[in-house]
């Protein structure tokens, strides 16, 4: 949970019931040309399954997804371990960064590339 206290700790309420993460997951959707609301991790993975289009496009919903797990899990373990905490807007700026350098570098043929590991952090 995300120190929201609107629910015990579940992947269901992190992963999107919260608010905070519902938030940001609506943004990354938006990002996506995604206009439908947010669902559940479970339903967002099936989507993905079913998603058209090129294997570009699919490839970026894909890494957008992950991403975004990615930086709700860490925000999570941010405000319970260190005290600290980011906006949504500045995760998703940080989301919006990593998602084009992965994506641009897979477009290289670069994407397990040492060198991509060392920009990412």
């Amino acid at each position: 949970m995300l120190q929201c206290c609107s629910a015990a700790e579940s992947s269901q309420h992190l992963f999107f019931q919260c608010p905070f993460s519902r938030h940001l997951m609506q943004q990354v959707l938006a990002w996506m040309g995604v206009t439908r609301g947010v669902l559940s991790l479970k339903h967002e993975l099936y989507k993905i399954a079913l998603c058209r289009g090129t294997r570009w496009r699919r490839k970026a919903v894909c890494c957008s997804l992950a991403a975004a797990v990615y930086y709700i899990w860490q925000e999570r373990n941010r405000r319970i371990f260190d005290g600290g905490c980011l906006r949504v807007d500045q995760l998703i700026r940080k989301l919006k960064y990593d998602v084009c350098v992965r994506m641009y570098a897979w477009s290289r043929g670069v994407d397990n590339s040492p060198m991509l590991s060392m920009l990412l952090g």
